[in-house]
């Protein structure tokens, strides 16, 4: 799930067969443009000449009219500095080791709240933390850990939350990712989260499960579709949900 490439490898070259019978193939180069949750929203992504994703345009569609949030990133080197939505939110990364070991979340002006994330010896991340600023203290919430199958894709992630009475993390619910097709993980691809926008799985899972801590346990399974270069275009949910479709285009 770890990805520390930095974000101007999202277009990953992709080779096309030459239509000449001499010379070299051309190289066709593919990068994330849009993707859609059915009629409900949307997120585009926009470039600079490095190829380097500046802006990320996400549109919540109410009534067939669209509502836009405009984010944008700025860069230190290739590491992402922070992303900003105009004055109001931000989520700015610190590295350790060219990783990132913390995300600070701003709203508007004021600290709110605290990612930190611990690596296994792979430079996976293996446990993260939430922690909220509450009058100036920064309070445990949640706690997650994490465990990969032999490809790097997260396999489990189990919560807990912190209990302020006896100052010690709970079970809370676990996820599981199973069956991952061969393509690239399109959440990477389309920077799902922002809290951590290196740490996702390099392919996508077909099964997702969540036990609950009362016992209870649910399930979807995926379907995808993908383009002639293996990328998914289309994910339909088992349970009937909202169908995501994925665009990409040449530069």
């Amino acid at each position: 799930m770890q990805k520390n490439t930095p974000l101007y490898l999202l277009g990953v070259a992709l080779f096309a067969l030459s239509c000449e019978s001499n010379g070299p193939a051309p190289v066709v180069r593919l990068r994330a443009e849009r993707m859609s949750y059915g009629d409900h929203s949307y997120r585009v992504l926009e470039y600079d000449d490095d190829n380097k994703v500046v802006r990320v345009i996400s549109g919540l569609i109410v009534d067939g009219e669209a509502d836009e949030s405009v984010y944008t990133i700025s860069y230190i080197g290739t590491h992402v500095d922070k992303i900003a939505l105009d004055t109001r939110w931000k989520m700015e990364y610190k590295y350790d080791n060219n990783r990132v070991a913390e995300t600070h979340e701003v709203v508007n002006g004021e600290l709110n709240s605290v990612n930190r994330f611990f690596y296994d010896g792979n430079g996976r991340i293996n446990e993260s933390f939430l922690l909220m600023n509450d009058e100036g203290s920064l309070v445990p919430l949640v706690k997650y850990s994490y465990e990969y199958d032999d490809r790097g894709n997260v396999a489990q992630v189990r919560g807990f939350y912190y209990n302020q009475q006896t100052s010690s993390y709970e079970d809370g619910p676990i996820m599981e990712y199973e069956n991952f097709d061969d393509g690239p993980g399109a959440s990477g691809l389309f920077m799902s989260n922002f809290s951590n926008i290196y740490h996702y799985s390099p392919n996508n899972a077909r099964l997702w499960r969540v036990r609950q801590i009362n016992g209870s346990v649910g399930e979807v399974t995926y379907a995808y579709e993908y383009n002639e270069d293996g990328y998914v275009i289309k994910q339909t949910p088992s349970s009937g949900g909202h169908v995501v479709s994925y665009s990409f285009q040449e530069y």
